[in-house]
Formats: C-alpha cells, structure tokens, sequence
C-alpha cells in the first residue's frame, strides 16, 4: 500500500489554509510597510520596508512552517493525519528558524563587510585643513529656532547647515494638523548676519511629518516605494527667485546583503514639479556643489565600515579593528560627522575611536557631494590615542588662564553648578596638527555663542581663548599658530579693552616688536613677550593696526 493510500483522497482545502495564510501575511507586510514608511527607521518594520526580498522569503518560510507546526501538534501519524508535503513544509519551519536566527546574528556584520568592498578609502598622511567653522553651535541654532514660534499650529523640523548657515523647516504641529497642512516656510538663523532668526515663508506641496495627502513618504512611495530617506534638505531655488526648494537622497538596498546605496536625488519645487535624477545626474549638478546629498547617517555608516576588514567570524566574535564614530557628552545633540569647510569645498569630518571607546584613533572626511567618491582617513601616530572630547572639555575646564567671570557648568553627581558650558567641539587641522574648537556659551541651551576654546589633541594643551568665528577663522586660514593660554590674557579681538597702562615700556616696545614682524612677515616671532597679553598671530592688519597705534600712543604719553 502507497504512502497516500492510507489516507482519503487529496482535498486542495486541506493546504489552501496555508496558501491563503501566507498571500495575506505577505500583503499586510507590503502594505503595512508602504504605510508605514513615514516613519521607517523608528520601527521594527523598517526591514521589511528596505529589503523585499527578505520579506517575502522570510514570510513564506515562516507562515507556511508555522501552519505545519500547528497540524503537527494535532496530528495522528500512525493513522497518517502527517503526509509528505506536511513533512516538508515541517522542514522549512525549521530551516526557517535557522536562517532567522544566522541572518539576526550576522546581518549588521555582513552589511558593513559588503559596504567596505564597496568604498574607496585613501590613506592620508596629514588631517585636512578645516578653513572655516560654522558660526554657532547647533544647540545656539536650535534654542533660537524655538524662540521665534509665532503659531501653536506649526513647529520648528529638523535643522539642517545648508550653505554656511542653519535652516530648518516650519511645519504642522500635532496630529490632526499633520493630515492636511504642508511645510508653511522656513527659519535661517546666521548670528553674522543677524542676531536673529529670519522667516522665509514659502508653502511647500507636503510636509516633512505629513501622514496623508501632505505626505513626502507618501510622495516618494508613489514612485519608488522601496526608497527611503531620512533628512530633507532646503535650499534656494535658482529656478525661482526668493523660493527654496527640498532636495532628498534616496537610498535603497541590493544583494543579498541587503546593502545601502544612493539610488536618486529628488528635488521638489515649491510649485510641486519633481526632478529625478541619477547619481551621475547629481554629480554634475551645479545646485549641489557644497549641498551634503551623501546624507549624514550614511557617512556614519561609511565611516564605521572602516574597521570591517577582517572577515565576518572576526567581526563577530573578536571585533579586531572595528571602529565607530567617536561619541561624547558634550556632541550629544549634534554628534559627528560635521559638515565643515575646507577651501571651496564642503566635507563630512568625522573623528574616529576604537569600538566602544571615547579616546580618538582616526580622523575621516569625505566631499559631502561626492557620491561614491573616496572617503580619506588619517591615522594618529602608530600605538598612540588622543583623549576623547569629553576628556578634552574637563581640560579646559580645569585650565586658568579663561576671562574672569567665566564660571564653567560642572556635574558633580547629578549635582550642576556653574554657567559656561562647552556644547560642541570640532576637529580642525591647522599646520598639519590636530585641534578641537569648542563654542562656550551660557547654559546648554544658549541663544549666543560667548567665546570659542581651543585645544591641542596631541597633548592636550589649552590654546588661547577666541570670542568671534571670526578669529577663529582667521586662524584657521592663517599661517599663525595661537599661543597658549596664559594668565591675564584676553580672548581674541578684546584689544580695546586691553589696559597697557599695567605693562613697562620694555614690554610695550616687544609687544610693538611683534605686531609689526606679523604684518610684514606674518609669522616673525623672534624676541618677542614671553607671554603676550594678547595673541596677535593670527588677526587681521587692521585690527594689528589699531593695537599699535594705541600702543604708540601709550609709549608717547609717557
């Protein structure tokens, strides 16, 4: 007797529970991850919605053995209740299992292993020359922004540093109103040019946190729904004076790997016209020179699978080289990469530390606009780490040699006292060494910026105090190195509140000495002041010029 002949005749509504079981599992995942893509990185469900394949395997394989799992608890084998497809779908259950819990084990590893194939790293001998800061601190930026909310309707979105200066989107607050009003404007907010944030309105045909007709996921979905995205970014449209358009990398997964790539940059008009364009298209773009379209969470990403060049069993088990982004305290609210300037060229720079460790070992950066392009790394000497950022700060704290009234924010236990607080600190590079700039201002969420510390990362050695980006920049792109902070000293550019008179004339000819050696020689600093009241190295002639005369004058008057 067959193995079938001990049971009644084939009956298809014996399997279609399994068949129907598994077409709708499978549409409510597609579904619920369409829908669902609004917020895809927040939730479990973001694997389906960047990887169909896995979600349809992964469905199948489940809903089908777990329909065999349930006859089999019920089933009576000596009367041949459990046939042959039943012992097989048995048998993909749990294969099923076992490639869910492998695929848990090692997805993260393997992603950052194919990742790592496919960038281009380039070993630098020196750390790239930052020229420019940013003019405040992300949380001055933020604090501004949420002072200037004229309607309980609409909020503040994410804040963005779009050519060289803050802007974030205005649009709906709250539930009910995210199902119909689009983005209404937008806030920039550069202290250079105003104390202020300025309003731009300028209506959008969605919004960033919309969840119906207002949607962009819904928008993108509609055309791609596999694409994902996690930041916007607004700048000027050259098409139409006085608008902003949203500019939005899309990236998508391959392979079996599921691995990350840049798949389109969408623009979006103010008037609702979209423009799809391939990398390649990007790349010649002249509106994305200097515009960060590699977004930030995908540097990291490019940045962490650095450390990923052992193999997987490596990866996994003895981590050998694996690195991450650094992460501190103080760069919590806007933790790396930064988007900085170097010359005519914007640049994600990222410091680098050993896995789950605050000290620095790397410095990274990359052109922000470069898809695909190299990513540099520079190493610190061999056998050696630089303290982290948090390290960093509590040096300076503990420095003398800062303005008399700074009184610094300190926790003891749960316990703060203090005022100043360092909020930000970024990695610059000037004459081949290593600085971090941090920007000291009034509480962790200040609305001005009161001065900018300096310090060395190879030794952690205080540099003298500087109170405008303008100093510091001026450093920056200088030739000068700042001296150490020393005390009685001054920050930067408070020359007119210098008092000469507590300074010999032997002291005011040196100091004379050296500022006009700088403006001739920009550099000169032989027999000078052992510990000048104010560093000069690196102002501007007129400002030298105006110390000198007031030095003259001084001297004369004596």
């Amino acid at each position: 007797m067959s193995y079938y002949s001990s049971r009644r005749d084939f009956d298809l509504s014996d399997y279609a529970v399994y068949l129907v079981f598994a077409a709708i599992t499978v549409v409510w995942w597609m579904l619920v991850g369409l829908f669902h893509a609004y917020d895809p990185f927040r939730s479990y469900l973001y694997w389906w919605n960047v990887n169909p394949v896995a979600m349809i395997t992964s469905t199948m394989v489940f809903t089908i053995g777990g329909m065999a799992a349930i006859k089999a608890m019920s089933a009576d084998f000596g009367n041949g209740d459990f046939n042959f497809f039943d012992w097989v779908c048995t048998f993909i259950a749990v294969i099923g299992i076992v490639w869910g819990v492998w695929n848990m084990v090692t997805y993260d590893a393997r992603v950052m292993i194919a990742l790592r194939s496919e960038t281009h790293y380039v070993e630098s001998e020196m750390p790239l020359n930052i020229t420019e800061i940013r003019p405040s601190a992300f949380a001055e930026a933020q604090a501004n922004f949420n002072t200037q909310n004229p309607d309980a309707r609409f909020k503040i979105g994410q804040i963005s540093y779009v050519h060289d200066q803050w802007i974030t989107e205005y649009g709906p607050s709250g539930f009910w109103n995210s199902l119909d009003y689009p983005t209404q404007g937008f806030f920039w907010y550069d202290p250079r040019i105003n104390p202020n944030p300025q309003y731009v309105p300028n209506q959008m045909v969605f919004a960033e946190n919309g969840i119906a007709g207002n949607s962009l996921h819904v928008l993108i979905a509609k055309r791609d729904p596999f694409a994902y995205y996690e930041k916007v970014l607004y700048t000027p449209d050259s098409d139409a004076d006085g608008r902003y358009m949203a500019v939005i990398s899309l990236v998508k997964r391959r392979g079996f790997d599921a691995v990350p790539y840049i798949s389109n940059v969408v623009v979006i008009h103010s008037g609702g016209r979209q423009e799809w364009l391939t990398v390649n298209e990007a790349l010649e773009d002249p509106r994305f020179v200097g515009l960060q379209i590699i977004p930030e969470w995908f540097e990291k990403m490019l940045v962490n699978a650095y450390g990923y060049s052992h193999g997987l069993s490596d990866a996994i088990f003895h981590r050998t080289g694996l690195v991450e982004v650094q992460e501190s305290s103080t760069d919590a609210e806007n933790t790396p990469p930064f988007h900085m300037r170097a010359g005519d060229t914007m640049y994600w720079v990222t410091p680098v530390s050993p896995l789950n460790t605050p000290s620095m070992t790397a410095l990274a950066w990359q052109r922000s606009n470069d898809i695909n392009g190299p990513v540099y790394i520079w190493h610190v000497p061999e056998g050696k780490a630089y303290p982290g950022v948090d390290a960093l700060v509590a040096t300076i704290k503990t420095t003398s040699g800062h303005p008399n009234d700074i009184v610094w924010l300190i926790n003891n236990n749960g316990t703060l006292s203090g005022e100043i607080e360092v909020l930000e600190m970024l990695p610059v590079a000037h004459n081949g060494k290593l600085y971090f700039v941090g920007y000291a201002a009034l509480g962790s969420k200040p609305l001005h910026t009161r001065m900018f510390v300096t310090i060395r990362a190879e030794d952690s050695v205080v540099m003298q105090d500087l109170d405008s980006v303008q100093a510091v920049n001026a450093w920056l792109q200088g030739p000068g190195e700042l001296s150490q902070i020393a005390p009685n000293q001054l920050p930067v550019e408070n020359t007119d509140s210098l008092d000469l008179s507590k300074y010999s004339t032997d002291e005011l000819w040196k100091l004379l000495n050296q500022i006009i050696n700088e403006i001739q020689k920009r550099g000169n600093t032989g027999g000078l002041m052992a510990a000048p009241p104010v560093s000069i190295s690196y102002q501007n002639d007129s400002e030298l010029n105006k110390l000198a005369w007031r030095i003259v004058k001084e001297i004369w008057n004596r």
